[in-house]
């Protein structure tokens, strides 16, 4: 069977801010990392109904925009959870659970659960997730000595461990660090892209093999990744099959 994730308790800002990771292998689960290091694979929020429910006509999803005063995000019901809204309206406080994910750079959940919660709950819930950021934050010192002496992710892992600190914060620190550097070379990636397509198109698209090879700095799959990513955000066309234009 296969095990469920466990669900954190948080609040909007840090997911909005968070970094987004896909898993890389198979059926590896996507999550979260925050800004001072957790890791979050299911998210459990408190937050205000922002506007009416929406169920579209076959119910095969709805959706609710939650505000929980610092962030706002959109919260999807897929199939059968669509259910799940017919007893909430706008205005309501409600706790939910569900997983993160992002479209167009946008993070949204995918919920799992909701119900509503009084204005009680709420204070209970913020006044929980300040005191997980607090020690949150006094391990983060820690690792963060530990990773500046050792620099091998296994041994500084173990080393965190045999101290009472979460090891994903460690694994956290490396992976946002790659993550960091994987954004810059896509943008750069990007900048190369268009500007090859604008200077070599003659009105009929550049052929994809003509852009691997003007780019020759980056591998062929970095380009064509890069490629997918500005067809989905509607920076670029395919008139032809592998060929692209500007928009």
């Amino acid at each position: 069977m296969k095990k469920r994730l466990p669900s954190t308790r948080t609040d909007l800002r840090e997911i909005v801010n968070g970094y987004y990771v896909k898993g890389e292998e198979d059926f590896a689960p996507n999550y979260l990392i925050t800004e001072n290091y957790k890791k979050i694979y299911r998210a459990k929020i408190v937050a205000t109904v922002f506007n009416d429910p929406f169920i579209s006509e076959d119910e095969s999803y709805g959706r609710v925009l939650l505000d929980d005063a610092k962030e706002t995000i959109w919260a999807y019901f897929f199939r059968e959870n669509t259910v799940l809204l017919r007893n909430i309206s706008k205005g309501d406080m409600v706790q939910v659970v569900g997983k993160i994910y992002e479209w167009r750079n946008e993070k949204q959940l995918n919920v799992e659960a909701i119900c509503k919660v009084s204005p009680n709950f709420w204070s209970l819930h913020r006044l929980e997730v300040i005191r997980n950021n607090k020690i949150q934050e006094e391990q983060v010192t820690k690792a963060e000595k530990i990773k500046s002496e050792e620099k091998n992710l296994k041994k500084a892992k173990e080393k965190a461990e045999s101290m009472g600190i979460n090891p994903e914060i460690i694994e956290a620190m490396y992976e946002m660090e790659y993550t960091k550097e994987k954004e810059i070379d896509t943008a750069l990636i990007k900048d190369k892209v268009l500007s090859a397509i604008e200077r070599l198109d003659e009105g009929e698209g550049v052929p994809l093999d003509d852009l691997i090879s003007e780019i020759d700095e980056f591998s062929p799959e970095e380009i064509e990744s890069v490629i997918r990513d500005l067809l989905s955000q509607g920076e670029i066309f395919e008139p032809k099959i592998n060929r692209y234009t500007k928009v």
